[in-house]
């Protein structure tokens, strides 16, 4: 997946997305901490490029759970998919480009 914003910017619409709260509410240090802010600082670990697996680490979620969160973070726009062909068709591109 890779982001169109920042992670730890579309922490809140993540959540608004899959409207069910994060298991974790405290830092690892035990000191309870919001959702969202324990959410954000988790997710600050996470590059820009991620999978389920990922986000499943950094947010304390289940994979499945970590799916639901991208699936429908894809269908609101928030993240969209990277696959290798379409990250070799864009480079063929650009290589089409600089050639002309």
């Amino acid at each position: 997946m890779q982001l169109q914003t920042p992670l730890a910017g579309i922490v809140p619409q993540l959540l608004l997305c899959r409207m069910e709260p994060p298991i974790a509410d405290t830092t690892p240090t035990g000191k309870r901490m919001r959702p969202t802010a324990l959410l954000k600082k988790r997710l600050e670990t996470v590059g820009q490029r991620f999978t389920a697996d990922d986000l499943a680490t950094a947010t304390g979620l289940t994979r499945e759970g970590a799916k639901g969160i991208i699936s429908d973070s894809q269908h609101a726009g928030l993240i969209r998919r990277t696959t290798k062909r379409s990250c070799r068709a864009a480079v063929y591109e650009k290589l089409e480009a600089l050639n002309e």
